[in-house]
């Protein structure tokens, strides 16, 4: 640090330095004070064909208090620009660029202090247009920082948001394009958010209205809970929806599941009324026939389509006449599928429910 302090105070010298490096075979040696022992027995020597801090007419440059310089420290003098280079190796090469200003060093490079007069450090005050990057082993872009927009990525030198980690790219519908955090990644990754009890995620909507900003997922000794809270941060709604981590069985309104579901509270199912000839498929569940005397056939979707046959779960429909017997409701199999064994089923009474349920082979009355 005395060193670069004295280089700082001989600013002329190096002024004449980047004058007189243009001349192809140009040699500047100037002096200055050794910070021991204020005798002037330092000097610096400038070469186009050797770049290298020797002692010729002098004593050694010293790099660190009590060590001599040795051969392989080297400056290098551009326009605009000082390298220096420490690692054994000879002068740049095409093959071995250098950065702006670049100190390379084979071990570690340590910054013992650091210090200003208004006691912060700051990179690119003036705002350029510049990028930031960092490098690590396997990863040249550990930490980058977009000169244009101020973005950061993490192992992404094309950050899309105020914050991405992970080098993927997303559909630039989803962003907003200025406060968007983007967590990327390939096959298989993951996020995790790691605490010691009730770890939370949240999400905050300050433009909602009062009592209405936020809800959070925590996992509180193994059961999962999506809750709601008021703006003082007390819950509004808790067990909005349970997990049981143990047994995977969930809840709706009730933190003790003990089926695959378990809901404490009325259940709303789609209802939709018919006056024609109508195809079920997935969107319904309970079909009210108006007749309005027209006969009138409901046709039932295949039952493979209608039946998880990973888990052995069949879908099931309400069928209701509602008319006044004067005409007829058939509920029928798709082709040659079966209700009960039969080609059809009909309804032969006003107000008359059918319930049935898909097998994945044939449909059968419940």
């Amino acid at each position: 640090m005395k060193i670069l302090k004295q280089l700082l105070n001989n600013a002329a010298l190096l002024l004449i330095t980047l004058t007189l490096a243009s001349s192809a075979h140009a040699k500047v040696h100037g002096r200055m004070s050794n910070p021991e022992t204020k005798k002037r027995d330092y000097c610096i020597q400038i070469e186009t064909e050797d770049l290298s801090v020797r002692s010729k007419r002098c004593r050694p440059l010293r790099v660190a208090d009590g060590m001599l310089a040795d051969n392989d420290t080297y400056f290098l003098l551009d326009t605009d620009a000082l390298y220096i280079r420490q690692d054994g190796t000879a002068p740049p090469t095409a093959d071995q660029p250098w950065a702006g200003f670049d100190i390379d060093n084979a071990g570690d490079v340590s910054l013992n202090s650091i210090s200003a007069a208004n006691g912060s450090i700051v990179i690119n005050e003036s705002g350029a247009d510049k990028d930031t990057r960092i490098e690590g082993v396997g990863e040249v872009n550990a930490l980058f920082i977009k000169g244009s927009n101020g973005f950061v990525g993490i192992g992404s030198n094309a950050p899309e948001g105020i914050l991405h980690v992970g080098s993927n790219s997303i559909n630039p519908n989803f962003l907003s394009g200025t406060d968007d955090t983007i967590l990327s990644g390939g096959l298989f990754a993951r996020t995790y958010i790691l605490g010691s009890a009730n770890a939370a995620f949240g999400l905050i909507d300050s433009g909602a209205a009062a009592d209405a900003k936020l809800f959070e997922f925590f996992n509180n000794n193994g059961l999962v809970n999506l809750a709601s809270l008021n703006d003082n941060g007390f819950f509004r709604h808790q067990n909005i929806i349970t997990m049981e981590l143990l047994t995977g069985d969930v809840g709706i309104g009730t933190a003790g599941a003990v089926s695959i579901l378990d809901v404490n509270g009325a259940i709303g199912l789609a209802i939709v009324t018919v006056t024609g000839d109508t195809t079920l498929d997935a969107t319904h569940s309970t079909v009210v026939v108006d007749t309005n005397g027209e006969d009138i056939t409901i046709t039932l979707p295949t039952t493979a389509s209608a039946y998880n046959s990973t888990d052995g779960i069949g879908r099931i429909y309400n069928v209701v006449s509602h008319y006044d017997n004067t005409s007829d409701v058939i509920v029928d199999g798709d082709g040659a599928e079966t209700i009960n064994g039969g080609e059809n089923f009909p309804l032969e009474a006003a107000e008359e429910i059918l319930t049935v349920q898909s097998t994945g082979t044939e449909w059968i009355v419940k």
